[in-house]
């Protein structure tokens, strides 16, 4: 057996990183508990959830306001009518980096819906996400059995728990698999003994895709100060330097208004992020299996990768959520770290001392079944009703024909329109007018009072519509607009 270290036999020429020694390279525990079986039954269950985002893929009604948001943005960018990043007395705003917006203004191009193109471009997202958690699992001592465990996990659990993200045009999933894929690839120039500055590179490029993505790049750091610390200070400063380039090619592009976008106030609270806590019941049993592995794991490689790649996941999950409106995708790096793990786990189980008493293949069993159930039991029905119920089919396409109903009506409004579903505005041609998250940010933090929004608004001209609630999946009116309009 290896020594608690793992670190036998490895030179200064051959930097202790990634595996573990010929013993860890053996992996009978995965053969033992039988993954594959387990593999197949999940892989049958992703396939099903992704019957919702699949068939809601080119339908008119709105999964989310971000999906109008991003378009409204990509328009701007690729127009160039008006600023991509507005001046901050303005009645919209962009708190986003502008890389996303280029990236799909230019597919759309050929494509002519940048809605539609977003939502095709998140469901490509997720399933490369989840092939470069697999990669980063074989980097890191995993077998092909434990590769694909944790990449079919990851991928079922984001369809069926993260489903509003997963095929919705949004910059998050894009940005998460060009970070995640930047991880794997730098764990295998660190594997190779070659540097690690091309793969963080590849990093900093996705934080310009989307900006709240640091606990992958914090764990690559922190993870090569631990194997390699001497190559520290030349990945510190090129990383240091590409994003102050990224930066500056903003500014000279933008002008100071894309800092002020950027760092739109927000509503923070502790009590929020306590609540958002409980959201954590999606992965719980991954993270139990994994933390019963890695307790009795201490010293050994590949558990220390995952110890700081949950735990940066699961702090930035935390800060994250003491934002208001942060929703469930701040978690998803945390899910991609949990992936990882539990895939570690999976595959070593046999060297859990608690679980060889209780017996290797039972427990085995009983955790498969855990997690499938897991995935199993959600409220969300819809890839069930889809496939089984007309009655469901004939009713989304009552919410297809009222959207489209209400997309003619305020197309025939003369004038700057403000929708309460924001798609209906967009489809209707209207222009962007009216930012209800962040402007509503900004009264409710006191950096802009009540009066001075609406007389902003009446200055534009805009005409507050409220649009009938089958247009969007939740049927739920964003609050702030509720209030604004005095209902």
């Amino acid at each position: 057996m290896q020594s608690a270290s793992g670190d036998e036999g490895m030179s200064e020429a051959q930097p202790r990183q990634l595996q573990d020694g010929p013993a860890a390279q053996a992996r009978p525990a995965a053969e033992g508990i039988g993954l594959w079986p387990s593999i197949f039954v999940m892989a049958t269950l992703t396939a099903l959830f992704l019957v919702w985002p699949l068939y809601r893929l080119f339908l008119p009604i709105e999964i989310h306001t971000n999906e109008p948001w991003n378009a409204w943005q990509i328009e701007r960018a690729m127009g160039g009518v008006s600023p991509l990043y507005p001046a901050p007395d303005d009645t919209i705003a962009n708190n986003y980096p502008p890389l996303y917006f280029y990236i799909i203004g230019l597919i759309s191009r050929l494509t002519g819906d940048p809605i539609y193109t977003g939502r095709v471009v998140s469901l490509l997202a997720a399933a490369g996400l989840a092939v470069a958690v697999g990669q980063c699992i074989r980097q890191l001592g995993g077998s092909r059995a434990m590769a694909a465990f944790g990449a079919v996990w990851f991928l079922a659990t984001t369809v069926r728990f993260f489903w509003y993200f997963a095929g919705m045009n949004d910059p998050h999933l894009l940005a998460l698999a060009v970070m995640i894929g930047g991880l794997a690839w730098f764990l295998a120039r660190l594997s190779q003994g070659r540097s690690s500055e091309p793969a963080l590179a590849v990093m900093v490029l996705a934080g310009f895709i989307k900006h709240s993505l640091w606990a992958t790049p914090v764990t690559a750091l922190i993870w090569l100060a631990l194997t390699q610390w001497r190559r520290v200070p030349r990945a510190l400063l090129v990383c240091a330097l590409l994003t102050a380039a990224g930066l500056t090619a903003c500014y000279a592009a933008y002008g100071p208004d894309f800092f002020s976008n950027l760092m739109a106030p927000r509503v923070m609270t502790l009590k929020r992020a306590v609540v958002m806590l409980g959201r954590l019941q999606w992965i719980a049993i991954g993270l139990a299996v994994w933390g019963l592995w890695a307790a009795d794991k201490r010293g050994l490689r590949r558990a220390e990768f995952s110890t700081i790649f949950i735990a940066a996941g699961f702090a930035a999950y935390v800060i994250q959520s003491l934002g208001q409106g942060i929703t469930i995708n701040a978690q998803l790096e945390l899910v991609a770290a949990t992936a990882i793990g539990l895939a570690l786990a999976m595959g070593d189980l046999a060297s859990v001392p608690a679980l060889r008493r209780f017996g290797l293949q039972r427990a085995g069993l009983w955790i498969a079944v855990a997690l499938i159930l897991r995935l199993l039991l959600s409220e969300r029905i819809e890839p069930l009703q889809i496939a089984l119920s007309p009655q469901y089919r004939s009713q989304i396409t009552h919410q297809v024909d009222v959207t489209n109903s209400e997309i003619a009506r305020i197309r025939a409004i003369a004038g700057p329109v403000a929708c309460t579903i924001p798609t209906v505005c967009y489809r209707a041609g209207k222009a962007f007018v009216f930012d209800d998250f962040l402007l509503g940010q900004r009264v409710a933090t006191g950096r802009w009072p009540q009066e001075r929004l609406t007389a902003a608004l009446q200055a534009k001209g805009v005409r507050l519509e409220t649009i009938a609630p089958e247009a969007e999946w939740s049927q739920d009116p964003p609050a702030f607009f509720k209030q604004l309009m005095g209902q």
